[in-house]
C-alpha cells in the first residue's frame, strides 16, 4: 500500500487559500481569480489554527496562496506565525512589494530562520508584451520589479513559468532572465497549462488522475490546489468548511484507493509548486 503522506510519491505538504480576490484577472487563472472575485478571506485566528493543526498532523510545509494573498490584511503576521513553525512558501504576483507590505517582509527576512520564509511568483515570458497578454499591461514590469525587491531582503525566491503557445519559444531567455537574479537551477520552473477556471484550453486534472494535496479554503478541504474554487471545481471539493485535517487526509485516502482499483492506473503529480 502506498501511504499517501510522508513519502516521495505523496509529498506532505497543505495548501492554504488566504483568499481568492487578487489585483489580476490572468485569464487562465485555474481558480478563476480577479479583483470582481468574492473574497472567501480566512481569518487570521482561523489560519493559526491550521497551522498548528498541520503540524500536529505532521505535514512538512506550508503552501500559502490565493488569488493574491498579499491582498489579505494580516498577510504579514500569518507568514510570519506559520515560518517559525514550518518551512512556508507564499505563491504572489509579486506586484504588491511596496510601503507597509515591504516594510512587513524585510522584518520577516530579518527574523526568519534561513530558508523557511520562500518567495514563489510566476513570470510568464521573457518579454512584457507575452507575459502581459495574459495577465495584464504592466504586470511584467512590476512582477520584475517584486522579484528584485525580494532578492535584495535575502528572502529565497522561485519562479514558475505557465507554458502558453506565446512563450514557449522564450523558456531559454527568461531563465536566463532570472539567473542574472540569483535565481536558478531548482529554483525555476516550467508548468503546462491548466484547463480549469477560467481557462478553456490546457492540461486536464481530476480527482483519479492527479495526486492530491490536501488544500484548505473557506468553502472546506480540496484535492488539489489547482481545483480549489468550488464554482468552477466542484469535483475537487472534498469536505464543508472546519473538516479536520485528519479527516481530509482520510477522504484522500478512501477515493484514491478506490480509483485504483477501479482501473489500476497510478496518476501522476501537478506541480502548482516550484
Amino acid at each position: 500500500m502506498i501511504p499517501l503522506f510522508g513519502s516521495a510519491y505523496f509529498p506532505p505538504r497543505l495548501w492554504v487559500y488566504t483568499n481568492f480576490h487578487c489585483n489580476l484577472a490572468c485569464d487562465y487563472c485555474a481558480v478563476a481569480s480577479s479583483p470582481q472575485a468574492a473574497p472567501h478571506t480566512i481569518a487570521a485566528g482561523q489560519f493559526q489554527a491550521l497551522v498548528d493543526e498541520a503540524v500536529s498532523e505532521g505535514f512538512a510545509e506550508l503552501y500559502v496562496t490565493g488569488g493574491e494573498p498579499f491582498l489579505h490584511p494580516d498577510i504579514i503576521e500569518m507568514l510570519g506565525y506559520a515560518s517559525q513553525r514550518l518551512p512556508t512558501v507564499v505563491l504572489t504576483n509579486a506586484m504588491l512589494f511596496r510601503g507597509r507590505r515591504l516594510a512587513g517582509l524585510a522584518e520577516l527576512a530579518q527574523h526568519a530562520r534561513a530558508g523557511n520564509l520562500v518567495i514563489q511568483t510566476s513570470l510568464d515570458g521573457a518579454r512584457p508584451q507575452t507575459h502581459d497578454a495574459h495577465r495584464g499591461r504592466g504586470s511584467w514590469a512590476r512582477t520584475m520589479d517584486g522579484i528584485q525587491r525580494a532578492v535584495s531582503l535575502g528572502l529565497p525566491v522561485r519562479v514558475g513559468m505557465t507554458q502558453t503557445p506565446q512563450n514557449a519559444t522564450e523558456t531559454g531567455e527568461a531563465a536566463w532572465l532570472l539567473a542574472g537574479m540569483g535565481i536558478e537551477g531548482d529554483a525555476f520552473a516550467v508548468r503546462p497549462l491548466l484547463r480549469r477556471g477560467l481557462s478553456a484550453d490546457g492540461l486536464d486534472i481530476e480527482v483519479g488522475t492527479t495526486i492530491a494535496e490536501l488544500t484548505v479554503s473557506a468553502d472546506g478541504l480540496h484535492w488539489h490546489p489547482a481545483g480549489a474554487d468550488v464554482a468552477t471545481s466542484p469535483d475537487m471539493l472534498l469536505a464543508a468548511p472546519g473538516t479536520p485535517l485528519a479527516a481530509g487526509k482520510r477522504l484522500i485516502n478512501e477515493r484514491f484507493f478506490a480509483a485504483r482499483l477501479a482501473d489500476g492506473s497510478l496518476p501522476r503529480p501537478y506541480g502548482c509548486a516550484v
